[in-house]
């Protein structure tokens, strides 16, 4: 017997650029969907770079790039989420409102120096029965990846757990396009 059951593919943004590694990322997303039949693919990531790509964001940049790489399954958009916490918020609540939460798989793409916030943010905010992880390296750089992988996975835990650092977490992101 054949499985139809729903299968949902969440990609996480990352920045509005496309740089190789992030078109080898989203590659991949393409080369998953591939074929499938009953796939819907949520793309989060909101308006993270006003500067270089104002009235653009991250879900939108995400959305025109597998279009034009011929993904024809459902692409639901959600351009608010500015955090991993805030990502992981917008898939679980996509997922209620569409009636999928307790019907489908969730297959996550996020860059590998991200996994443990998002593991984290998935843990502690979702009501998804199943999730799988499926990790890309954006992040290059030991430095960078380091800081995701220890500083910014710490911050993701503690505003995962304490809502008045979350918003913070946002400020920081917001502070930090402004220096660039």
């Amino acid at each position: 017997m054949i499985n139809y059951r729903l299968s949902v593919v969440a990609v996480l943004g990352y920045g509005c650029h496309l740089t190789p590694e992030v078109r080898d990322y989203l590659d991949r997303v393409v080369a998953f969907v591939k074929g499938r039949i009953n796939c819907v693919i949520i793309l989060t990531g909101g308006f993270t770079d006003k500067r270089n790509a104002p009235g653009i964001s991250e879900a939108r940049m995400m959305e025109l790039y597998l279009k034009e790489r011929g993904v024809t399954q459902e692409i639901i958009l959600d351009e608010t989420a500015r955090t991993t916490n805030e990502n992981i918020t917008a898939i679980n609540r996509i997922m209620h409102e569409r009636g999928y939460a307790q019907c489908a798989d969730v297959d996550i793409f996020c860059d590998w120096a991200h996994q443990f916030k998002v593991k984290f943010a998935a843990g502690r905010t979702s009501s998804i029965p199943t999730c799988h992880y499926l990790t890309h390296s954006v992040t290059k750089g030991f430095v960078r990846v380091g800081k995701q992988l220890i500083i910014a996975t710490l911050l993701c835990w503690i505003a995962n757990r304490i809502p008045f650092f979350q918003r913070l977490e946002v400020l920081r992101k917001q502070w930090l396009q402004r220096i660039k």
